[in-house]
Parts: C-alpha cells; structure tokens; sequence
C-alpha cells in the first residue's frame, strides 16, 4: 500500500510536465521546488505510517501502481482537455457510464457468475455514499479544470494522501506519529503557497 501510494503520488510530476509540454504553462524553478518538497512530505507520511516490513520492492505489484497512476494522468489530462466543449454533468455521467460497462465484465470474472449478486441494503448503502462522496469529488475537479492550470491540479493532488490518514486517524482510529504529522504540515503548507500564488497571479492578469 505504501509503494502504490507514493507511486501514485508521482502523478504531479507526470501533470506538471505534460502541462508544461502541451499546454504551455509556465511551471519554474518556485513551483517544482515547492511540488517537490510537498511531494517529499507525502512520502514521509506514508512511510512513518509503516513498519519496516511494509515498504520495498514488489514488481508486480509497483508495476500495476505505475499503469494505474499513468491511466490516472490520462484521465486528468483527458478531462483538461475537452472541457471548453462538454459541460461538467456531461462528462461526468459519460465517464461513470463507460468505467461500469468495462468494469461489469471484470466484476463477473471476480464474483466466477456472468452477472455478480445483487448487494445487501447495507452494502447498497456504502455504494450510495461512495457515490455521493467520492464522486462529488471527480465533479467539483472535472469543473475546475475549466478554471485552473493543470499544474495547480495535479500539485494539489498530494493532499489525497495527507487527508486520508487524518481521516483514518479520526474515523478509523489508525495511530498518527509524530514524524507523520510534520509531513503533513509540510504537504498542505506547501499547498497553501501554491494556491495562494495562483490566486496573486490569477489577480494580476485580470487586472
């Protein structure tokens, strides 16, 4: 879990770059320090969180991470993209609709029937809520991409790990070190001076 977090953490790099490339934005030597120092804290996170024996090399495993984090580039980027043509609900039930037709098949592979068995109420329930929740997510970040760079987005996917463990601190009460909770603070104050700059710069060129 800890190689397939930081390795997906290495999707800000992947966004940074394409959006310098495609995209013409200006990332400079103050932004990559400020993603790389973030991106350092999300690792002490991580890795404060485990013990020895949960961080090292497992080829499938990191290999599988690696494609899933590229896809998940893909997706930022793909989204960025058509944007300016298709408004947010558009794309959103697109994407839902699509992602349930291809992961239908591998969900009757896993449960060995052609059609998996129906959930409980309760499982209805936390289908529901990950619904809502998690999905309002993908919403609110698929309309920003209209709105921001795709470097501040991707920047500012470093909080997803950072705001987990908070939260498997208070809902789930997972241990949270010390060591833990200064990278933390340093991922979201890194976060902070970046929106905060993005604001100034966005303020600037309007005015």
């Amino acid at each position: 879990v800890a190689n397939a977090t930081i390795i997906g953490s290495l999707q800000t790099i992947v966004l940074m770059a394409v959006a310098a490339r495609r995209y013409r934005e200006r990332i400079g030597w103050w932004l990559a320090g400020v993603g790389a120092v973030a991106l350092g804290g999300v690792v002490v996170v991580v890795v404060g969180g485990v013990s020895g024996e949960g961080v090292g090399l497992n080829l499938r495993g990191d290999l599988f991470a690696v494609v899933a984090m590229l896809l998940f580039s893909a997706y930022f980027v793909m989204a960025k993209e058509v944007r300016p043509r298709i408004d947010t609900f558009t794309l959103q039930t697109t994407i839902m609709g699509i992602g349930a037709l291809v992961l239908l098949p591998m969900a009757a592979i896993d449960a060995g029937r052609v059609l998996p068995p129906l959930p409980s109420w309760s499982q209805w329930g936390w289908l529901v809520l990950l619904m809502i929740i998690p999905g309002t997510g993908h919403f609110l970040m698929n309309w920003a991409h209209l709105h921001v760079t795709l470097s501040l987005t991707g920047i500012l996917m470093l909080a997803i790990p950072v705001l987990s463990t908070l939260g498997a601190w208070l809902v789930l009460d997972q241990a949270l070190g010390f060591v833990q909770g200064l990278g933390m603070v340093v991922v979201l104050a890194s976060l902070v001076l970046v929106v905060r700059r993005d604001a100034r710069l966005q303020e600037v060129q309007t005015t």
